[in-house]
């Protein structure tokens, strides 16, 4: 039962619609300690799209603006009403607004949280780096910065001069959900899977050049929606592997897609924290992955849940002799939950939290 003197928590997210982000944010919400935290949850959105339950004793209140620009006055409404200890938002352009906001409540913490290798999204997008108005507003009138891998805190302290001692690391959880895998597929048709925003940092492109050039049986699951589909879906229609794809647009059944695939491929760019990694090894398929910027090499541990390629011809060569049998589920299970379980995540944020109000 919470009581007064818990610390109060506003959790604030742009929607609640599926995202990594929308994931993690809600899980805190609804699991953190109730003997020690009252949380609650504002989402600047509508409820369209909720892809994520919220326990009944959770509040939970949408302020249905379009963006969050015009969420701005209603949210800073919000904090001055609940009067919460903490303040904790998510994904970049809420976290700048929260920034805006923490210098009208000097007593409130306020937290960010980030989700990406800023520099190397702009460099991939030939955009120039926009150093001087958003990152420093963040980095001088937050209380802390959470940052999901080492990556991406030494991107926002060498790139956009964020103090180190701002940002705390905490990665993702394994969520509960994902169990192990009761049997491998056939050994006969390697079936491979990539589930994601079809974008182009995430490498559709270069796993396609791939699957071109194997030279073994392989059937090609790719789940997600986005803005390169057509330019994807055209790439492999000239490829001729079109009949060996399945294109999934949206699913809330991902583990037991995981759990069918004999191996999961990553051909992205730069990630943030890849949850879909910690989900494929959670149920016990292995990871390729090519080195990028970003949480993957935090994950992936070479032979014992996957291989990181730094090449293309080590990426195929890979895949060209890939068995099934030289994996075992249980050890790549637990190579993630020992690093990255729902409790030792809870624990790390409820540490953070703890030391913000003493």
């Amino acid at each position: 039962m919470s009581n007064s003197k818990n610390i109060k928590i506003l959790f604030v997210l742009p929607t609640l619609s599926a995202g990594g982000a929308e994931r993690v944010m809600s899980f805190l919400a609804c699991n953190l300690n109730e003997e020690r935290f009252d949380a609650s949850l504002l989402v600047t959105g509508t409820d369209k799209d909720q892809a994520y339950s919220i326990k009944p004793e959770i509040p939970v209140t949408f302020l249905n603006k379009s963006a969050v620009r015009w969420a701005v006055p209603l949210l800073s409404l919000h904090i001055h009403r609940f009067k919460p200890h903490i303040v904790f938002g998510a994904i970049g352009h809420l976290t700048f607004a929260l920034a805006l906001l923490a210098p009208l409540f000097p007593n409130i913490k306020f937290v960010g949280r980030e989700t990406t290798v800023v520099s190397a999204i702009q460099k991939l997008a030939k955009k120039k780096s926009k150093k001087r108005i958003l990152p420093d507003l963040r980095a001088r009138t937050l209380t802390k910065i959470v940052c999901q891998s080492h990556d991406m805190k030494k991107d926002f302290v060498s790139n956009f001069g964020y103090p180190a001692n701002k940002i705390v690391i905490i990665a993702n959880p394994v969520t509960a959900q994902f169990s192990l895998k009761q049997s491998t597929p056939d050994q006969g048709l390697l079936q491979l899977i990539t589930v994601g925003r079809l974008s182009k940092e995430k490498g559709h492109l270069r796993i396609l050049n791939l699957l071109f050039k194997l030279k073994r049986p392989f059937h090609y699951t790719i789940i997600g929606s986005g803005p390169e589909r057509e330019a994807i879906f055209a790439y492999a229609k000239k490829l001729n592997l079109i009949d060996k794809i399945t294109h999934i647009p949206f699913t809330d059944t991902v583990e037991t897609y995981l759990t069918q695939s004999s191996l999961y491929l990553s051909g992205s760019y730069v990630e943030g924290f890849p949850n879909v990694l910690l989900e494929s090894c959670a149920v016990g398929t292995p990871v390729l992955a090519f080195t990028a910027p970003g949480g993957t090499s935090e994950i992936i541990q070479n032979g014992v849940n996957g291989y990181i390629a730094e090449s293309e011809d080590t990426y195929l060569d890979k895949l060209n002799y890939f068995n099934t049998a030289d994996w075992n589920p249980v050890i790549i299970r637990q190579s993630v939950l020992s690093k990255f379980s729902e409790d030792i995540v809870i624990e790390q944020y409820e540490q953070l939290f703890m030391s913000l109000v003493p």
